[in-house]
Parts: C-alpha cells; sequence; structure tokens
C-alpha cells in the first residue's frame, strides 16, 4: 500500500508539471529543500504503481576515444563512426547500473576497452562485426577502478 500525498506535501516541481514530494526517511512530511546532491533520498522498501523510466544519454567518440560521464545518466547509446576506445569514466560511484547500446552502421568499427572495464575470464570482447548489428553493453560499479561489464552481441 503506497503513502497518499496531499496537497500540503512539500514538493519538489519538476519538468512537465510533475511533483517529486519530500518525505523523511521515516515516511513523514519533511519540510526543507532538496539535498545539496539534487536528489531525496528514501531508506527502505518503495513500491510503484506505473512503470519507472530513464532517459537515454547518448555517446560520441571523438578522435578514437569515446567519454563516459556517468554523472549524466545510466543508460546511453552511441553509433560507431569510427573505431574507438572506451575510455575509463568519470564521476564513479559504487552500485551504479546500466547499459549502453552500440549501433554499427553500413560499415562495422571496432571498440576497445578503457582498464577499468572488467569482463568475465578478463577476455575483452569484440563487437558484432554485421552491418546495422546492435551490441548491448551491461555494467555494474564495483569500485572507483572496476567496473564489471558484460556485452549481449548480435541484435541485427
Amino acid at each position: 500500500m503506497g503513502r497518499k500525498i496531499s496537497e500540503a506535501t512539500p514538493v519538489v516541481p519538476l519538468a512537465g508539471g510533475h511533483k517529486l514530494p519530500i518525505l523523511r526517511t521515516d515516511g513523514s512530511n519533511a519540510v526543507g529543500e532538496v539535498p545539496a546532491g539534487g536528489f531525496a533520498k528514501r531508506e527502505g522498501e518503495q513500491q510503484f504503481s506505473g512503470a519507472q523510466r530513464n532517459s537515454v544519454s547518448t555517446l560520441t567518440s571523438v578522435s578514437n576515444s569515446t567519454a563516459v560521464d556517468l554523472s549524466l545518466n545510466n543508460d546511453f547509446t552511441m553509433v560507431m563512426q569510427e573505431n574507438t576506445t572506451l575510455a575509463n569514466p568519470t564521476n564513479i560511484v559504487p552500485g551504479q547500473k546500466g547499459r549502453i547500446a552500440i549501433l554499427q552502421g553500413d560499415t562495422a568499427r571496432t571498440m576497445g576497452f578503457g582498464s577499468y572495464w572488467k569482463f568475465a575470464g578478463g577476455t575483452v570482447p569484440t563487437l558484432s562485426t554485421t552491418a546495422n548489428a546492435t551490441d548491448i553493453l551491461f555494467y555494474d560499479v564495483i569500485s572507483d577502478t572496476q567496473i564489471a561489464a558484460s556485452l549481449v552481441k548480435g541484435f541485427a
């Protein structure tokens, strides 16, 4: 059973007219502002009555290197324009998880990986070589210098 939010509940206005209620961790109404980190934190079990979605940010390779700023999003997409290396991300926070959809164009390209990206058995995968194929790189940030990753290949 969810908590009913009344008009008197303090809220943070969001885009599209949506409102984020500010609640204390004990579930009571809070008086104040969203923490400096820019998010409201709620501990314990949460229940949602509708689907939860995040946006998807676009990555671009420049001079054969693809920068990933993990503070921007959890989910990313990129269309391969050149051979590239997926650089070690910035703004790494252990516990963050997400995916990167990698789309090949008419010409298949290659991708290397920075030293933070770790794969099962220590074997770095290769992207699909089929034109217009899509591979998905799932990741889980383990520490400031280790990202467990798995590449699912060949969605054509």
